[in-house]
C-alpha cells in the first residue's frame, strides 16, 4: 500500500473518530465523498471495507449485540442497483424479488431489547458488535414503547431521529450548536 493511501486511511480514521464522538470535522456530504474516494482504491479483501461504526469510547455501559449490527451499502447509480438486485435474486433463489422503498431517514441506529415485553436495553450500533446501552436516555424518547403487550423476548432495530421542527427549536436554544439533525439526535441520546 502506498504512503499516500496510508495517509488517506489515517485521515478517514480521524474523521470517523471525531464523527462518532459527536465532533464531526467535515459535513456528512463531504465525508461520504471522501470515504467513497478512499475506499474505492482498496483491494476487495482489505479489512477497512468491512468496518462498521466505530469502537465505543464513552462512560455509557457497553453490551454486545445479540446479532451483529451491520450497515447498509450505498449505491449511486442504476447499474449498481441492478447488480445488487441480481445478487439478492440469486442468493434468495427468487426470480423477481419484491422490495419496499422509503425515504432515507438520517439518524442513528438503535437496537431495543425487550425482556418479557419490557424494554431492558437500548444499544447504539457502536462498532457493530458492541454498543453503548443508552437505556436511561432511551426511556425518554417520545415514540419508543417501554412495554410491549406481549410476554416474549424481542429485539427490534430502528433509527433515532429528530424531526426538522424539533431540530430548529434545539438549534435556536443551543445557539446553532449542532451541524445537522442526525448529529443532534446522536449527541443528545448519549448525554448522561
Amino acid at each position: 500500500m502506498t504512503d499516500k493511501m496510508e495517509a488517506l486511511l489515517k485521515q478517514l480514521d480521524a474523521y470517523d473518530d471525531a464523527y462518532y464522538n459527536n465532533q464531526a470535522l467535515i459535513s456528512d456530504e463531504d465525508y461520504d465523498v471522501f470515504k467513497e474516494r478512499v475506499l474505492r482504491h482498496l483491494p476487495p479483501d482489505h479489512p477497512r471495507l468491512s468496518k462498521v461504526g466505530h469502537a465505543v469510547c464513552s462512560p455509557w455501559p457497553k453490551k454486545a449485540h445479540t446479532i451483529a449490527m451491520g450497515s447498509q451499502n450505498k449505491v449511486s447509480n442504476e447499474s449498481a442497483i441492478r447488480e445488487w438486485v441480481a445478487k439478492v435474486s440469486e442468493e434468495l433463489k427468487i426470480d423477481k424479488p419484491e422490495f419496499v422503498l422509503q425515504h432515507k431517514i438520517d439518524g442513528f441506529s438503535l437496537e431495543m431489547c425487550y425482556s418479557k415485553g419490557k424494554l431492558s436495553s437500548s444499544l447504539t450500533r457502536g462498532d457493530g458488535y458492541v454498543g453503548e446501552n443508552i437505556q436511561e436516555t432511551a426511556m425518554l424518547f417520545r415514540q419508543l414503547p417501554v412495554y410491549l403487550p406481549i410476554q416474549n423476548d424481542v429485539i427490534a432495530r430502528g433509527e433515532g431521529v429528530i424531526f426538522k421542527k424539533d431540530f430548529d427549536l434545539i438549534q435556536k436554544d443551543s445557539n446553532n450548536h449542532y451541524k445537522n439533525a442526525r448529529n443532534a439526535a446522536s449527541g443528545i441520546s448519549r448525554r448522561l
